[in-house]
């Protein structure tokens, strides 16, 4: 006799729970008795299934006012089993990568990258406040740079995360190695779930190996590519949602473009070349935990007040986190050795990677206005927004107040994938007269994330000859 089949279903149900991290038990358990595989995989109920998620992973509907979509409850053992699947996979990949480009594996791939971007919401510890670095004076933008941090460190306490806990143990250093050379490589076809996972995962190996040499050098060549901005990408990492059957293109509107996935990868790995030499922040940026909603302190609705704006008037609460004051490391690459790499002819990896430079400037933004776009979606109006930066030659000495500052405008709109897109643009001083560089970028992680935002700059004028690089800002104040 199967004494299995005597347990009352609420002892099942604790049994099935407490395998929650193994679910090849699970399913030998259920094999156990036609009950118990009629309790586990027949029910009506999705208790059982919620219950096992929530053991196992971070409460998804905590993100639901950080997301364009809320999670479907009506799917727990779905989603649950995706992301078993998903793990599985990944625990089990050869750093050889013998097969990730097919459907099936990049899907799985992708589940990874939603498993990162859903993990729980942190406590904001970065507030705005009355203080003066946020009195948006004339005048006061030199003290807001010089009394606020480089960046901000983690508290020393916060909330786990079950998610992030997870995926630390399977993605390692190696896969993402391989990962990163899979992808950039020239002959690769679209891998978008790996760029996807590598874009918020980055290199952060400290290893400056030959297989850093190999992969920071193809994604230089991505990232430098002076024939990459154009129109239909909108002269940023963007590219064009698949239209359905008899729409223009023409007809699309910016909210339905999404990322270039392996460009901003590429992006990502040549600006945290960079960021590594800034141990403070390299540490702080590219820590898993930095990619959690709600680090600053943001303004979004939940999805139940969520509603199409048919007055003409929005209110202009900071849903992006935009109010306050960051930091931006720019990469960027001598002129003339820049024009050199984009010749086939005279191409030499060697001369790029010694023209290569940066620099880590101040910038401080506010809102201006929720713009009133029919097309935005419902309860994450584009908001327009200004503020300075420091220019080109900004270098601060301690003593000369007459520093390099730049005016700056743009906006943040939600994307119908849910992606943050953030489009700016500095200009010479606050006539607006002229326009000098373009930044697109996305923003990383959730909504409010410490990781910020990551992007490519590049003239704002749109001529041929523009030059091109990468950008990562994070807020510190």
């Amino acid at each position: 006799m199967n004494h299995f089949s005597r347990l009352p279903d609420e002892v099942v149900e604790i049994i099935v729970e407490h395998l929650a991290f193994d679910y090849r038990a699970i399913q030998s358990f259920s094999r156990t008795h036609r009950r118990i595989f009629t309790l586990i995989y027949r029910s009506l109920d999705q208790h059982l299934w919620r219950a096992l998620f929530l053991r196992r992973y971070d409460d998804p509907r905590l993100i639901d006012r950080f997301s364009l979509v809320p999670f479907d409850q009506q799917n727990w053992r779905s989603h649950f089993q995706g992301r078993v699947v998903a793990v599985d996979f990944l625990a089990h990949l050869h750093a050889s990568l013998p097969n990730i480009r097919g459907q099936q594996e990049q899907r799985l791939i992708w589940i990874i990258g939603s498993i990162l971007q859903s993990s729980a919401p942190t406590i904001p510890f970065l507030h705005i406040h009355q203080h003066p670095i946020h009195d948006h004076g004339e005048t006061s933008f030199v003290d807001a740079y010089r009394s606020a941090p480089l960046v901000v460190p983690f508290p020393g306490e916060g909330p786990r995360s079950k998610n992030i806990e997870e995926l630390s143990d399977v993605i390692t250093k190696d896969i993402i190695c391989s990962m990163y050379l899979s992808l950039l490589s020239p002959t690769t076809t679209s891998m978008r779930g790996t760029a996807r996972l590598c874009t918020f995962v980055g290199w952060n190996s400290g290893e400056m190996n030959s297989s850093y040499t190999e992969t920071i050098s193809l994604a230089r060549r991505r990232v430098f590519d002076m024939s990459y901005p154009r129109k239909r990408t909108l002269y940023g990492p963007w590219q064009r949602q698949r239209q359905p059957h008899g729409q223009h293109p023409q007809t699309l509107t910016i909210y339905e473009y999404k990322p270039d996935w392996p460009q901003v990868a590429a992006l990502r790995i040549v600006a945290e070349d960079m960021l590594w030499l800034h141990p403070d922040c390299y540490a702080v940026l590219t820590n898993l935990y930095s990619l959690r909603p709600g680090t600053l302190s943001v303004d979004t609705l939940p999805p139940e007040e969520r509603q199409p704006d048919i007055s003409g008037s929005k209110p202009c609460r900071d849903w992006a986190g935009v109010e306050g004051v960051w930091r931006r490391l720019v990469v960027w690459i001598d002129y003339d050795a820049l024009l050199l790499y984009n010749d086939d002819d005279l191409y030499d990896d060697d001369v790029l990677a010694v023209a290569q430079t940066h620099g880590i400037f101040p910038v401080r933004m506010r809102i201006v206005s929720a713009r009133d776009d029919p097309d935005a979606p419902p309860g994450f109006p584009t908001l327009d927004i200004e503020g300075e930066i420091g220019g080109e030659s900004w270098v601060d000495n301690d003593t000369d107040h007459n520093l390099d500052i730049r005016f700056m405008k743009g906006s943040v709109s939600m994307l119908k994938d849910g992606t943050v897109r953030w489009s700016l643009v500095s200009y010479v001083d606050v006539t607006d007269s002229e326009g000098q560089w373009l930044s697109e970028g996305i923003q990383l992680g959730g909504i409010g994330s410490m990781a910020g935002i990551l992007g490519m700059w590049t003239g704002a004028n749109h001529l041929r000859d523009d030059p091109v690089g990468a950008w990562w800002q994070w807020r510190v104040a």
